[in-house]
């Protein structure tokens, strides 16, 4: 079955005669009737009653079921050919923990398609386990997780690592340097970032003592950076904070550092994907504390 037989078909249906259509195609009508008879040979069954005497055509009962299949078939020959033409212009998917689209990004964003104009981006918030669901599907083409599993049809490489940081308001004047058990766990403001930072967490703080707030999105947290309540947090999100009263400071025997790892398909070897952690490299390069393994 090729492309002129279905164009054929098609036509016939639309003009409502084989000969009108034989115009729009500008051959004889005995050339586009061949067209046809060959087709149907292929398929085994007839398309078109043949009535003697009727110059309109009429759809037998199989035509009728093969007419909607045709105009699939059609169309996904012409979304085959422009494959070269669309590789240049697919949008890229990209899915990562919500902290890390929120800290890093939107500036990666900016950097690929300043770099790549002709591309499209599609970005989305997800859990890891959700992050490799996504790329095994298909439906991510990329993505930023905080946990390594193993997955026969993915790839997980670490990306970069980070070090955890305390987040404190200004005015309640901390020292720039803590030990773990000078903070209070009443006044924390607990997000959890990852399996080795709740190790880490209940190593250095009593299982019953329970935090001001247990939140999971870093846009919320800022609400609650008053008084002498305090977080830790990887140091790219303390400092996509945006009050002006937040100080960053380090702590004795701090957390283990946030390792976020980049997750694709093994067959997906498209260049985009290798432009997008280009620019992930060259952006998170530039942030003090953050050590970068795209290179």
């Amino acid at each position: 079955m090729t492309k002129e037989q279905l164009e054929a078909f098609l036509e016939i249906v639309r003009c409502g005669s084989i000969s009108a259509a034989a115009e729009k195609f500008f051959i004889t009508q005995p050339a586009l009737s061949r067209r046809i008879s060959v087709l149907e040979e292929e398929l085994g069954y007839t398309l078109f009653c043949r009535q003697k005497g009727n110059r309109k055509t009429v759809l037998t009962p199989a035509g009728k079921v093969f007419l909607p299949i045709a105009r699939r078939s059609l169309l996904l020959w012409k979304e085959a050919v422009a494959v070269p033409s669309l590789m240049d212009k697919a949008a890229l998917n990209i899915t990562a923990v919500s902290s890390i689209t929120d800290a890093i990004l939107a500036s990666v964003f900016k950097r690929y398609l300043a770099e790549n104009p002709s591309h499209k981006v599609r970005s989305t918030s997800c859990h890891a386990m959700e992050g490799y669901r996504y790329v095994e599907r298909g439906s991510s083409d990329v993505a930023l997780v905080t946990r390594e599993l193993f997955f026969a049809n993915i790839i997980a490489m670490p990306a970069f690592r980070e070090k955890m940081v305390l987040v404190t308001n200004k005015k309640a004047n901390y020292p720039p340097v803590m030990k773990p058990r000078q903070l209070d766990p009443s006044k924390e403001l607990r997000v959890p970032w990852m399996l080795e930072y709740d190790d880490w967490h209940d190593k250095w703080f009593p299982p019953v003592a329970l935090p001001m707030v247990y939140i999971d999105q870093l846009s919320i947290l800022e609400d609650f950076l008053n008084g002498d309540n305090w977080s830790i947090m990887p140091v790219s999100a303390a400092k996509k904070l945006y009050r002006k009263d937040v100080a960053i400071g380090e702590i004795l025997n701090p957390p283990p550092d946030r390792v976020t790892y980049y997750l694709q398909r093994r067959d997906d070897e498209r260049d985009a994907i290798q432009k997008f952690l280009s620019c992930l490299h060259q952006e998170i390069s530039h942030i003090e504390g953050v050590t970068s393994y795209l290179k």
